[in-house]
């Protein structure tokens, strides 16, 4: 999707007309930021909120461009070969193929990914070939189960998803980012740093073309006050403009969702820390 008008989204999201007019709905947000974010300098916003959102530099200067960048708001993607009927077929006539206990998963539906950037591909030669998943979170909680699967939870299910598309797309690198008003990092996403954890999480993946500890440096948090920070620290370096204005239209706005939207739970956080 590339329109940034809020018309263009409705209509292509018309099940969702009567909450695009209210601050506090997540769809609104996300069509709001991302389609004025991606009017940065991708080398001067967009690496900097992947390194934060990651907590080192993975993304070095100069690797992203405006020429090799596509964004899709709520891109639907396909499970995991493993979590399809096809693989159960597979399964009754050929079991040599793999583990019974793979072959039986729960099966699956797409998967809907509220933001999807492309950041370059090989084919293009560009610096940097990998994908960024993002999903947006407003006052809640990633699912811990899913419809398919109550062992599974909400986090796991994206991860994997975005690996398997990575693996099949024959991109080198993939970012999962979970963007929300909290004031840390869900459970889900910390258990998911930790490589063991997550290789028990995640067991069906390509664990020798991306290793486990690469993976989990690979999966961020982020708050909608850190990137009003990132914002202002990034407004002096931008150019006069289109870019200058998008990132002060931003700063407003995100002041205003912050203001709205803090969790109860952080005011006692503030308040146990001495925070006024």
């Amino acid at each position: 999707m590339e329109g940034t008008s809020i018309g263009i989204i409705i209509l292509q999201r018309p099940e969702k007309a009567d909450r695009f007019m209210n601050l506090k709905s997540e769809d609104l947000l996300t069509s709001l930021l991302w389609s004025h974010l991606r009017l940065l300098d991708p080398n001067i916003f967009l690496r900097r909120f992947i390194n934060e959102s990651l907590g080192h530099e993975e993304i070095k200067e100069g690797e992203l461009s405006y020429k090799n960048m596509k964004h899709a708001f709520w891109q639907k993607m396909s499970p995991p070969r493993e979590r399809t009927p096809r693989n159960r077929e597979l399964y009754e006539f050929m079991p040599e193929l793999f583990s019974r206990e793979t072959a039986l998963k729960p099966k699956e539906g797409k998967t809907e990914a509220d933001c999807l950037l492309t950041l370059g591909n090989h084919l293009e030669n560009s610096p940097l070939a990998a994908i960024l998943m993002i999903e947006m979170k407003l006052n809640a909680q990633p699912s811990s189960s899913t419809s398919y699967d109550p062992h599974r939870d909400q986090i796991s299910r994206n991860v994997d998803v975005l690996w398997f598309h990575a693996e099949e797309c024959d991109v080198k690198r993939f970012y999962y980012i979970l963007f929300d008003n909290q004031f840390r990092p869900a459970r889900e996403i910390q258990a998911l740093r930790d490589p063991l954890t997550l290789m028990k999480m995640i067991p069906d993946r390509n664990y020798i073309l991306y290793p486990a500890e690469q993976v989990s440096r690979s999966i961020g948090w982020i708050s909608y006050r850190k990137i009003r920070d990132l914002l202002w620290e990034t407004k002096p370096l931008l150019k006069e403009g289109a870019e200058a204005t998008a990132c002060s239209d931003l700063i407003l706005l995100l002041d205003d969702v912050i203001s709205r939207n803090t969790p109860k739970r952080a005011i006692f956080d503030d308040v146990s820390n001495g925070s006024t």
